[in-house]
């Protein structure tokens, strides 16, 4: 279990906004923009983790330059994070030309991207920071807690892949573990090479819009993973039917999945 505690953050008269962090020195130093060791820092903590004061109010300035002041009411409520969670750490890239690390839980399908994804807000520690001679801050490193899920993680080097958590622990998954944490695991893997055309695999239950199925590309090619039911292919100009059944896959005309759907 986590302790969290909620900010509000004042940046003009009557406007205010609350957000929640895990109560660490270094997340409090990301927050109000000071240094991990100043001693504000370790009093505001120390405020909010004996919970002894209603209120802890401060006006600072922000790491940003030329920015107003901005007015933070540290407020002790403690809570407790639901269920147990998984701490994914990635170091953050020094360089701009770099991509920020990012780590995002699959939640289903999307028509445009292959999956959807729900992107986790990181919690940057700065403790270690140190900027070299070339100006560039090394040694900060991102947290992003992880729930039970099928999570896509992506490092500072680019590199993507697929984990999962249950229980607050890490486990090794792949494409097809993404794919069956949204469709189930009876189905039959169905790859198809990628085009610059119009292509998708669409489930078909009977009138209406097609539900459009989820994919990941590997290799230059959309990888699914297709439940029991009748699907439409589409590639560029060509259109296909085809039955998925006991794992197999079998092509249909157009009277034939008529016919199929009739019995269902």
């Amino acid at each position: 279990m986590t302790n969290r505690v909620d900010i509000q953050t004042l940046n003009q008269p009557g406007s205010m906004g609350t957000f929640s962090i895990e109560l660490t020195k270094s997340r409090l130093a990301e927050v109000t923009g000071w240094d991990p060791h100043a001693e504000g820092v370790a009093r505001l903590y120390k405020a909010l983790s004996d919970g002894r004061e209603q209120h802890c109010t401060t006006t600072l300035v922000p790491m940003m330059p030329n920015t107003r002041n901005v007015q933070y009411v540290m407020t002790p409520r403690l809570t407790t994070v639901a269920g147990p969670i998984y701490m994914m750490e990635m170091p953050v890239g020094s360089r701009a030309d770099q991509p920020k690390p990012w780590a995002a839980r699959i939640t289903g399908a999307d028509p445009k991207y292959g999956l959807a994804r729900e992107f986790i807000t990181p919690m940057n520690d700065w403790i270690d920071a140190r900027r070299n001679f070339r100006g560039e801050i090394r040694g900060i490193v991102a947290h992003f807690p992880l729930r039970n899920g099928v999570h896509e993680i992506c490092g500072s080097d680019g590199a993507r892949e697929f984990i999962r958590v249950a229980g607050g622990e890490k486990h090794e998954s792949d494409w097809l573990g993404a794919l069956q944490s949204v469709y189930g695991r009876t189905g039959a893997e169905h790859r198809v090479a990628e085009t610059d055309g119009p292509m998708h695999i669409a489930r078909v239950r009977g009138l209406g819009m097609p539900e459009i199925m989820g994919w990941v590309v590997r290799d230059g090619e959309r990888c699914y993973w297709l439940p029991p039911g009748l699907y439409e292919s589409v590639a560029g100009i060509d259109r296909t039917l085809f039955v998925v059944a006991r794992g197999d896959m079998t092509q249909v005309t157009d009277t034939e999945a008529i016919a199929w759907l009739g019995k269902r």
